[in-house]
């Protein structure tokens, strides 16, 4: 039984539908991040829409998307913005953020508070979740809440996962899975780790349309894949970046595997994010390598993810800003911005930072041209909202960027890195629709008057951002 009214819809279910799920394994991703936060009082009464949003932020698992359409604008910001204060679960933010993102393009809508419009935040646009203890959950428990029409998908598997060799193939069929990292863990915490070979990844090549969106594929272990897997990923057809770690002897000659495979092996790469970056670059910019720079330019992109809160913005694609114009200058002049990433656990350390540059530098050097970019201070954001999952732990600190393995000896692992640039210009999928891919956006020339005044203004949107 249901009333309609202008603002909500009013509906009666039966109790079997109010029950919560009994199993933590099937409601992971209905749970908050965080730990609960008391509501306070404040002085005087309380409003009613004040004392039904906690009720409905703790049955949010039960909500569809029907029920957020029919609220009002103002009414489901409210409700998110609870939630996000908590840490808002990956059941709520599908739930919210195509809503959220879209409120106020519809003119005829007189209810939408213009403020509403202009508080979208990054925590729209990208969601980050760690389960620290995967073990004895099926992987196919984790993959159906990420998979999905409108927003792109990024996975890691490390230590405490117990993923059988049957459970990883269904990867390969994942529409929008465009980055997936397989993490082994460091010798000293001794976690199991699921098994990962050449045959897995011949599997994956074997599975009908594999990994339509797949850009970037990272392994890092030992034993785990050889020199021989290239084969089987070249047959992914939109995989940009394939990043190894792995043994010297199951690497020989990968050089000239690489160019059989249309492959190129990079060389002298350095650990940090400006690093890949760069590989997908144009080779005439030249940039001063050095550490203090990387740092600052990593420091910059980082930081910005670990403030959900940094306003974000849609402009026209010319309007856009170009992301490698950042690297090349910021590399040029040297500038150092002096922003840090607070330490923070492993739950708030911004794993997805890899992947979220990576795919917005390629959605912008061969995605479709038109339609809006999302912008956040100067940097513009991956073509769709992005959700990144990490499932079990790498390190001593649970998350980590760095990973060693010393059973081989300090010099008896390597990492590979490998690059198919003729993938981002090529017809590809996005999302798993095809796109006509086109040749990457040339910076236009500008007088070095017009070069600093563009910098300041970029300098300044990002400060602004943090606020």
């Amino acid at each position: 039984m249901s009333s309609c009214h202008p603002f909500f819809t009013e509906s009666t279910l039966s109790r079997s539908r109010l029950l919560p799920p009994s199993s933590k394994s099937t409601s992971w991703h209905t749970t908050s991040r965080r730990a609960h936060v008391p509501v306070l009082n404040p002085h005087g009464a309380r409003s009613l829409v004040d004392m039904l949003i906690p009720l409905i932020a703790r049955n949010v698992d039960l909500l569809t998307p029907g029920h957020i359409t029919n609220l009002a604008p103002r009414l489901r910001w409210k409700i998110w913005r609870f939630l996000e204060a908590r840490g808002a679960s990956l059941h709520a933010w599908r739930l919210f953020h195509p809503v959220l993102l879209h409120d106020g393009d519809d003119d005829e809508d007189n209810d939408h508070d213009s403020e509403e419009v202009e508080g979208r935040t990054l925590g729209l646009w990208r969601f980050r979740g760690h389960v620290c203890r995967p073990e004895g959950v099926p992987l196919r428990t984790f993959m159906e809440p990420l998979a999905g029409d409108g927003f792109l998908t990024h996975l890691v598997i490390s230590g405490r996962c117990t993923f059988t060799t049957s459970e990883m193939l269904p990867l390969a069929g994942m529409a929008n899975l465009v980055a997936l990292e397989i993490i082994q863990p460091s010798d000293q915490i001794q976690l199991e780790f699921p098994p990962i070979n050449d045959m897995l990844i011949r599997g994956w090549a074997s599975v009908d349309d594999a990994f339509p969106a797949l850009r970037i594929l990272r392994i890092w272990g030992d034993p785990t894949v050889t020199r021989h897997s290239l084969a089987w990923v070249t047959r992914f057809p939109s995989l940009v970046l394939y990043d190894v770690q792995a043994s010297r002897e199951d690497w020989s000659h990968a050089s000239a595997t690489a160019a059989e495979h249309s492959w190129d092996l990079t060389k002298g790469l350095e650990d940090g994010l400006h690093h890949y970056l760069m590989l997908l670059t144009d080779e005439a910019i030249e940039t001063q390598q050095n550490r203090r720079v990387t740092r600052s330019i990593d420091s910059d992109l980082t930081s910005l993810l670990t403030s959900p809160q940094a306003s974000i913005r849609f402009v026209a694609e010319g309007d856009a800003p170009i992301l490698v114009e950042y690297l090349a200058d910021a590399a040029k002049s040297g500038w150092e911005s002096g922003e840090t990433v607070a330490s923070s656990d492993c739950h708030d350390w911004p794993f997805e930072a890899w992947a979220f540059w990576l795919m917005a530098l390629m959605g912008q050097m061969s995605g479709p041209r038109g339609g809006r970019k999302a912008v956040a201070g100067p940097f513009v954001l991956p073509e769709q909202p992005m959700a990144s999952v990490y499932l079990g732990h790498c390190s001593r600190e649970g998350v980590s960027g760095r990973v060693a393995y010393v059973k081989r000896g300090l010099f008896g692992v390597r990492r590979y890195t490998f690059v198919r640039r003729s993938a981002l210009y090529e017809t590809g999928r996005s999302g798993g629709e095809d796109v006509q891919q086109q040749p990457p956006v040339q910076a236009e020339k500008k007088t070095p008057a017009e070069v600093r005044a563009r910098k300041k203004r970029r300098m300044d949107d990002m400060l602004s951002s943090f606020t």
